[in-house]
């Protein structure tokens, strides 16, 4: 399901004398879960994963699956050759190769690493790779949206095989990289491109994010407002928002193998809440 991801940015401190911050401050309406890629399933974990990581595909403005790290040819219904594009390299300077893309996905498919992608990815018969440049997908069965599921980050084999593998701190390959340690609440990035650094702030409250933008306290929200409270913001002086199409949807899931939640209990709660 598509929704609209509401974005709202501070253009201008008038009647602010605040010095400017060298940072640009990003208001979070959840908490960060993981900086690991193989574990990230939650928007706010999967939108940082996607700056710090680069991943074989990527989806454009109109969700199309889109060569990132690698072009793909389908040589078969069940075998896709991925080939790398130019040279890559993580945060601390080591090649990016075929093997650190089979080391990934070996990771995920494992199943003492307990991945949440697993399911999604169990069709992989076997990955491997051919030199350096090209790695090879076999499937068991065909499936022409399988590059569209290859959006998950590449890590480091060389990590990967450290022994520690649930969550550590991970030398990324894309766009940011990460400064320091995080936790829950707080972690700051640097775009690699010109040195910026964008800290992201766990602030759960809506209306305290909307209160924090107006007292010049951050500076960037994204999602997580009511649309009242849009529309507020909207009218006010400095302040802008825009809306992109986005894939976040939401769900109430329900047991029914449950007795107290049975399909009858749920008809009778519908029609009272109806009528």
């Amino acid at each position: 399901m598509r929704i609209l991801i509401v974005i709202v940015v501070m253009l201008a401190l008038a009647a602010c004398d605040k010095p400017a911050p060298e940072s640009i401050r990003f208001g979070l309406s959840s908490a960060i879960v993981t900086l690991d890629p193989r574990f990230a399933t939650d928007a706010t974990s999967s939108r940082l994963c996607r700056l710090i990581f680069d991943s074989l595909v990527r989806f454009d403005e109109a969700f199309k699956p889109v060569p990132s790290l690698a072009t793909w040819q389908q040589e078969t219904p069940t075998r896709y050759v991925f080939t790398l594009r130019g040279e890559r390299s993580f945060h601390d300077g080591s090649a990016l190769t075929a093997a650190d893309v089979v080391a990934t996905y070996q990771s995920i498919l494992d199943p003492s690493t307990a991945s949440p992608h697993r399911g999604s990815l169990k069709l992989i018969e076997k990955v491997y790779a051919l030199g350096k440049k090209q790695v090879v997908f076999e499937l068991s069965r065909s499936d022409p949206l399988f590059p569209g599921l290859l959006t998950i980050g590449v890590l480091s084999k060389k990590q990967l095989s450290g022994g520690d593998t649930k969550n550590p701190q991970f030398v990324g390959n894309g766009k940011f990289r990460v400064l320091g340690n995080w936790s829950d609440k707080r972690v700051s990035l640097q775009r690699l491109s010109d040195g910026q650094q964008v800290d992201f702030e766990t602030i759960r409250d809506p209306t305290v994010r909307a209160l924090k933008i107006l007292n010049n306290e951050t500076d960037l929200l994204q999602g997580g407002l009511a649309p009242e409270i849009v529309a507020w913001l909207g009218r006010k002086e400095g302040i802008s928002s825009r809306r992109y199409a986005g894939t976040t949807f939401t769900y109430l899931g329900l047991n029914l193998q449950d007795p107290l939640l049975s399909q009858k209990k749920i008809r009778q709660a519908l029609a009272h809440a109806i009528n």
